[in-house]
């Protein structure tokens, strides 16, 4: 052939072969390139960034953009429940301002941030869109009898808690029932809707889950720290704990190893447990070695709400949750009105210190309540008639009215004005400036209630109290139906 040819047809073929081959090459970098920024974008590790600084024209530009306003009640608490006078308690949004905004900024492996003080209402389960939900937080503050100072000691609580943690994420020592202890804290700061990717709380936050799961993972999901008397209801809390917080995380895309598995596993331990008349016993035994009563069984419903929420697989929580209706019965005194503490019997001295306990139970089961509902109108009777709250007398049983408060604010207003009138005043006059609750009962040696651990100057003491004033505060928000 032609050398002249030859060259020619060579030229021909570079001419078609090299730019084919930059097309492929450009293609698979702009692929590479693509698959490395679509892997970043699934990373779910969280770094927390300590030092996070807002310049002063941000902060300007941030104040003038959301300054909710919210109102003071005017009226003046008093501790007697049926003579609360509440004519004049404002309810109008004019008169106290206050920014609810705080320094959020989470990195999630530098690809993206988010303000956990500002999502949305469909980004979260609905149940927690009145917590994190800036918009809906304030409509409820406004509708419940908030306001700005209630606000204030709750995150004044929440710091005393961070600066209390321990290393490994619990708080108090092993004798003190740390896990039961954490459990509470860790529902105090997500019923703030502090949660992983909280600024402020966010590393605390984190700390107390994964020692939970620790726990669990520790003792074959059971949650506890040691096997005493008590353990279930580290368990109960700790799982109810857990729960919430799984909620958090999976409608926040944060990936907690092991947190599914372990509410999963803790869950089903619950149901599991059950006693056939719809009652959870201390240590779970069975037959005539099982002990049960109100509270430890409301501790076990609490925490089947809040799995039932998650969405994950349990075996048999709803007959334990249509069984648990039957059973908080067992407890119901009809011709008072009011729930006993092992039975229907009631102390006379004491009175029905867990009638809250009992409405709120019927609520999360599922009992419709109206006029109808002979067991919500006589028991909310015994509360209007008998509920009292002096933080500074014997009539100052924080474990009571951590359930009563609950149950009345989904009971409408003939009950819920006058009982946060009662309350309100009495828990922020008693905080210290530290964020901690001063002790209950002043001079008077004994509580009126059944086991009151929160009275005392002792370590345990002085956490579960303010851990109790703590949720009580958050109500306007934390839990409503």
């Amino acid at each position: 052939m032609n050398p002249v040819y030859k060259k020619k047809i060579f030229s021909l073929i570079l001419c078609v072969i090299i730019p084919i081959f930059i097309i492929l090459m450009a293609f698979l970098i702009m692929n590479m390139i693509r698959l490395s920024f679509l892997s970043k974008e699934k990373t779910n590790i969280i770094t927390y960034r300590e030092n996070t600084t807002i310049n002063t024209e941000q902060e300007e530009q941030i104040t003038e953009e959301i300054k909710p306003t919210i109102a003071e009640p005017v009226a003046t608490p008093i501790s007697n429940f049926e003579s609360a006078n509440v004519e004049n308690f404002s309810l109008s949004s004019s008169e106290v301002d206050i920014d609810f905004i705080s320094d959020q900024d989470i990195i999630i492996e530098e690809e993206a941030w988010l303000d956990s003080g500002t999502l949305l209402e469909e980004d979260l389960n609905a149940t927690f869109s009145s917590r994190c939900s800036e918009e809906q937080k304030l409509l409820y503050l406004n509708k419940n009898g908030g306001n700005a100072k209630t606000e204030e000691a709750v995150l004044k609580a929440l710091r005393w808690f961070k600066s209390k943690q321990n290393e490994d994420g619990s708080w108090l020592n092993e004798k003190d029932y740390p896990v039961g202890m954490t459990s509470l804290t860790l529902l105090a700061y997500l019923g703030h809707c502090e949660t992983p990717l909280s600024e402020e709380f966010g590393e605390s936050c984190t700390r107390a889950i994964l020692y939970l799961i620790n726990q669990a993972l520790k003792n074959d999901y059971h949650i506890v720290n040691e096997y005493d008397h008590h353990w279930v209801y580290e368990h109960a809390f700790a799982t109810y704990a857990l729960a919430e917080a799984y909620v958090f995380c999976k409608n926040l895309d944060i990936d907690i190893p092991q947190l599914a598995e372990v509410v999963q596993k803790s869950g089903q331990i619950i149901i599991d447990n059950q006693l056939p008349k719809g009652t959870w016993s201390y240590e779970y035994k069975k037959g005539s070695r099982a002990h049960d009563d109100l509270s430890v069984t409301t501790a076990h419903i609490q925490a089947l709400r809040a799995c039932n929420k998650t969405e994950l697989n349990f075996k048999g929580l709803k007959q334990a949750m249509k069984q648990a209706n039957k059973g908080v019965l067992n407890f119901y005194n009809s011709k008072i009105g009011g729930f006993g503490y092992s039975g229907r019997s009631i102390d006379k001295k004491k009175g029905s210190t867990l009638v809250g306990a009992g409405i709120l139970n019927l609520q999360i089961l599922g009992e419709n309540f109206n006029g109808k509902n002979q067991v919500f109108s006589k028991a909310l009777r015994y509360v209007k008639k008998n509920a009292i709250f002096d933080f500074d007398t014997k009539n100052a049983d924080l474990y009571q009215h951590y359930y009563t408060s609950q149950a009345l604010i989904n009971s409408g207003n003939e009950y819920w004005r006058k009982y946060n009138a009662m309350i309100q005043k009495e828990l922020l006059k008693h905080q210290n400036e530290d964020g901690s609750w001063e002790n209950v009962g002043g001079n008077d040696k004994k509580i009126r209630a059944i086991i009151p651990i929160y009275h005392g100057t002792d370590a345990l003491s002085n956490h579960y109290r303010n851990v109790l004033c703590t949720l009580i505060l958050e109500i306007y928000y934390r839990y409503v139906n």
